[in-house]
């Protein structure tokens, strides 16, 4: 699961041995760069062996009030942009879900 501010989303699910499941997190600039979709398929790509899903959770408040600081691909992807390898799955009520495909999306 790669989602923004999700570090604490692996004390809430545990895996089959009963440990923490792998999370990755995306901040806000100034925190980090504004993550693009290359970006998030490369690492989904290199995952692949490891796990049979990825998804990208969003929660709809991440805007920062208009201010998209979260950078472009993001603020697609919140607008209801089709993005190559990534598929929406779920639209809830406070965060969209997108599951990667990097097979589909053209990364190596």
């Amino acid at each position: 699961m790669i989602g923004d501010n999700a570090v604490d989303v692996p004390w809430y699910f545990r895996g089959p041995d009963g440990g923490p499941r792998p999370a990755a997190a995306i901040s806000a600039s100034p925190y980090m760069q504004p993550v693009t979709a290359p970006m998030l398929l490369d690492f989904a790509h290199r995952q692949r062996g490891r796990f049979a899903n990825i998804y990208l959770i969003l929660r709809r408040g991440c805007t920062g009030g208009g201010r998209w600081p979260y950078g472009p691909f993001v603020n697609g992807l919140l607008r209801g942009q089709d993005i190559p390898g990534l598929r929406s799955v779920a639209m809830l009520d406070d965060a969209l879900v997108f599951r990667l495909e990097p097979e589909r999306g053209g990364s190596p």
